[in-house]
């Protein structure tokens, strides 16, 4: 039945259980601000008793400072009819104020109205301000991410940090091609071990990760960071709805570890590159010492064969010191797309003779990174050249290839005398040699692997190598794949 046609009593009737409903606060008021009716929630808020507050002034409730805009909102009322969203503080019966949200209208000198306790609310966004105010000031960079990963929000030192503007950064993942991200050995971080995605799909933190940032607009070179993270839980959910994600620029104290390494490096490349040098010049001053006083023509061409070779090995020596050298002052190169498959195809074929057979478990189509072949082709025959140094005649050396996520690897594998696990962290340091007499030709100057380590961090990739005593050994190139 429409309102109209009720009754007085059964409009009273109607008003009555809809004020006794209602969860809000609503009450009718006079044009001047005087409470003529409220409902039941006005006593349960403000602690008054209802027969105390109707016939009072709401002006009288209100706190000082709050008087003038409340009066500025009856006028309104009284001139346009409605006012919305309007928010004041009311005292209650123990001294105390809420937060009031209002909604009114007029109908002639009366005013309906409801209001909402929004107390708790005004409180939590204080409370976000205050936060917000910490994070703001705070060095260390802050960024918040969602279920799926994405960025909602940062602070300003993450933005330094970063080297991207908030704008840049809202939105994207950790895997987005503006900012690719390593790990120490330069391998790129994978979705399944960013720490903010493990945070997110484990519930645990994660903490002290150390992560090379590219800054698309710099040098080619990384922001070095240690990173924490802490997922965020809803009230008695074990599923977390984010994750809060915390870094320290650490760049500077690793550059300087980095310097104080590179000393101790360079002390004892001097050592071992004396030690290197001392030995073949001493065999080289005894034989030529023998041969200026034998008449022995057999003796003399045997000291000669020996200092020969003594030669042959300096200059080698001297050769890959020149390489590193150079690869050591090189920053950057001129880079190109390659077609990793055609290009290692190219320096496999110059070793027919010695059974260097190719593998693929890849389209050769989609073998492609970025880099100069020049380069890559020097790493790849130094492999070649340690793989038949090490293997017998008949042992077959094997070249295999395959795109795995975001890498192209490329293996060089031989069947031969291998290296012991504790040689293996150390075959790439500068003149480090296993065992010279295990190899089947003559022992190299121990300085290939070395070069070809250095040629993979230009390429922003790594190198491992993978061995068993007896059994063979396995080098692992790892390149950064070109986008298909």
């Amino acid at each position: 039945m429409p309102l109209s046609q009720l009754t007085d009593t059964e409009t009273h009737s109607e008003l009555d259980n809809f004020f006794a409903l209602t969860l809000n606060l609503w009450c009718v008021i006079s044009a001047d601000g005087m409470f003529l009716r409220l409902n039941r929630q006005w006593e349960d808020l403000l602690g008054y008793d209802l027969d105390g507050l109707q016939g009072r002034s709401l002006l009288d409730y209100l706190h000082p400072d709050d008087l003038t805009a409340t009066l500025a909102a009856l006028t309104r009322l009284q001139m346009q009819g409605t006012v919305l969203d309007f928010s004041n503080r009311c005292r209650c019966n123990d001294g105390s104020f809420r937060h009031l949200e209002w909604r009114a209208q007029a109908h002639g000198d009366t005013i309906y109205a409801t209001a909402l306790d929004i107390t708790a609310r005004i409180a939590l966004e204080a409370q976000d301000a205050h936060y917000q105010a910490i994070v703001t000031t705070l060095t260390e960079g802050v960024i918040m991410r969602d279920h799926e990963g994405r960025i909602q929000t940062c602070n300003p030192a993450a933005e330094r940090i970063l080297g991207l503007t908030r704008e840049q950064v809202i939105g994207r993942s950790s895997l987005d091609l503006v900012w690719p991200s390593v790990h120490e050995d330069y391998s790129p971080f994978t979705w399944e071990t960013y720490p903010g995605v493990i945070a997110l799909q484990t519930g645990q933190p994660v903490g002290n990760v150390v992560m090379g940032v590219h800054k698309p607009d710099g040098d080619g070179s990384y922001t070095w960071i240690l990173l924490n993270t802490q997922p965020l839980f809803h009230p008695g959910e074990t599923q977390p709805y984010g994750v809060v994600v915390s870094f320290t620029d650490i760049t500077q104290v690793r550059n300087l570890k980095a310097e104080r390494e590179r000393m101790a490096l360079l002390n004892e490349f001097i050592t071992n590159t004396s030690h290197e040098l001392r030995t073949p010049l001493a065999i080289i001053a005894t034989s030529t010492y023998l041969m200026a006083r034998s008449d022995d023509k057999a003796v003399r061409q045997q000291k000669g064969e020996q200092v020969d070779r003594e030669i042959a090995y300096l200059s080698t020596i001297i050769d890959q010191l020149h390489q590193v050298a150079r690869l050591d002052r090189l920053t950057d190169f001129e880079s190109v797309a390659i077609g990793l498959y055609d290009l290692v195809s190219e320096v496999v074929l110059s070793y027919p003779v010695l059974r260097v057979e190719m593998i693929d478990s890849t389209a050769a189509d989609r073998i492609r990174i970025d880099g100069s072949p020049t380069y890559i082709a020097v790493a790849l025959r130094h492999l070649l050249a340690n793989a038949v140094r090490f293997s017998d005649d008949d042992s077959p050396i094997m070249v295999r290839m395959a795109r795995v996520d975001r890498e192209v690897v490329v293996d060089v594998i031989d069947h031969g005398v291998g290296i012991a696990e504790e040689h293996l962290d150390r075959v790439f340091e500068h003149f480090y040699k296993v065992d010279s007499a295990r190899a089947r030709t003559s022992a190299g100057a121990g300085m290939g692997l070395t070069i070809v380590k250095r040629i993979m961090q230009l390429h922003s990739g790594r190198v491992t190598a993978q061995s068993e005593v007896g059994s063979g050994t396995i080098i692992h190139l790892h390149f950064p794949a070109l986008d298909e």
